[in-house]
């Protein structure tokens, strides 16, 4: 089963009109514009749909973020310790 908590995270962030650093809005969009599947997703998937139209708000949200000027941004995630 596939977690979203990161798409959880964007809708809310751009339900609520969050403000995001710079510093920490650019690699959170990186991810989605650097994923493989961004360009060609699958839009029969009502998330993914979502997702797609939240990334692109989001990084018109101020401060403005350029998605196209994000491709190639290596992005490294570290997953969190659980117990």
């Amino acid at each position: 089963m596939r977690d979203y908590f990161t798409e959880v995270l964007l809708d809310d962030l751009v339900e609520s009109g969050a403000w995001l650093d710079l510093e920490l809005k650019i690699p959170f969009l990186a991810l989605w514009v650097n994923d493989r599947d961004f360009d060609n997703p699958d839009w029969e998937d009502p998330i993914i749909g979502l997702t797609q139209k939240n990334v692109r708000k989001f990084a018109a949200m101020d401060p403005v973020v350029d998605l196209e000027s994000l491709r190639g941004m290596k992005v490294y995630v570290i997953e969190p310790y659980i117990r």
